[in-house]
């Protein structure tokens, strides 16, 4: 006989049985906001790296992670959930940029544009 279980992973998506999302956006938030802060410390441990190319880098190496298959569970995602994914680009642009902690959005996106 075969176990029936109440998840599985198929093609890196964590499907429950009650087709729930919530555990596979905290299992690529918590990938995401780790991969960034190890991608911070690369680019910033005594390197000089512009904004714009450390942005690149980002969107070419996490922005991906955070997207992937993103048409099956992002209907389901919470305020709170949007926040933390928001919080992970935001750290990453404040930490190249240079931008203290109480930086206000607008501010970090006009860095990124200008930058």
């Amino acid at each position: 006989m075969v176990p029936a279980k109440n998840e599985y992973e198929y093609l890196g998506i964590l499907v429950t049985e009650d087709l729930n999302w919530n555990r596979q956006v905290e299992k690529m938030i918590t990938s995401c906001r780790t991969r960034t802060k190890s991608l911070i410390w690369k680019l910033t441990n005594g390197r000089k790296v512009r904004p714009r190319t450390a942005i690149y880098v980002w969107n070419t190496m996490i922005r991906p992670g955070l997207e992937y298959a993103s048409e099956v569970w992002s209907h389901g995602l919470t305020e709170d959930q949007e926040n933390k994914i928001e919080s992970i680009q935001n750290l990453f642009v404040r930490k190249m940029c240079q931008l203290p902690g109480g930086t206000a959005s607008v501010f970090r996106e006009i860095t990124v544009e200008v930058g």
